[in-house]
């Protein structure tokens, strides 16, 4: 994990919706509806707003997937391709 700024919940929010991509879709928070974040079309990008309660403070989460043959199905070549977190950087709200 690295933090490489900071900036307005407004724009990481415009920042995050250009990370995820065309076609992106809204993640929503299970619990209150509220749009969190989003992630691209293919699932290999997403973007979301965290509470961080240790710092006090929300940081926006910028996160990257590859795909890739676990350890249990890599010989296997009739099991699909599973996706694993390769990228995840932060940068702090301000606001």
């Amino acid at each position: 994990m690295s933090t490489l700024g900071s900036a307005t919940r407004d724009q990481a929010l415009s920042a995050g919706k250009a990370w995820a991509g065309k076609g992106s879709e809204a993640i929503l928070d299970k619990a209150t509806g509220e749009m969190i974040g989003y992630k691209s079309k293919d699932g290999m990008r997403a973007f979301r707003l965290q509470f961080k309660p240790k710092e006090g403070m929300f940081r926006a989460n910028f996160q990257e997937n590859i795909m890739i043959r676990t350890e249990s199905n890599y010989y296997d070549y009739s099991k699909t391709w599973a996706p694993k977190q390769i990228r995840n950087v932060h940068i702090d709200i301000l606001d």
